[in-house]
């Protein structure tokens, strides 16, 4: 189900286009729109479904190539903090 609502947005900012006609710069306009809705890992979570249904596409010879390579991630810090225990401090 969250495919489909990925999808669904997707759709929203290309409009009904036939699956040839996406290209580039209209996945970097979906990339944008988003990106003003939720943080730009999320984005870049979504991109990677968008891509892998494209890379489908490809694979089943339904488009020549994937309009998605050319369209690169965010840069995003995803390194995490651990908070130490007391015992670890001490460690």
């Amino acid at each position: 189900y969250k495919d489909r609502a990925i999808l669904d947005r997707l759709l929203a900012v290309t409009g009904e286009v036939a699956i040839t006609d996406v290209s580039p710069f209209v996945i970097e306009r979906w990339k944008l729109e988003r990106a003003k809705a939720v943080s730009k890992s999320t984005v870049n979570r979504e991109l990677h479904v968008v891509r892998g249904c494209f890379s489908r596409a490809v694979d089943w010879h339904l488009i020549a190539t994937n309009p998605c390579q050319a369209v690169r991630a965010y840069r995003v810090d995803d390194t995490r903090i651990r908070v130490l225990t007391d015992a670890e401090i001490r460690t």
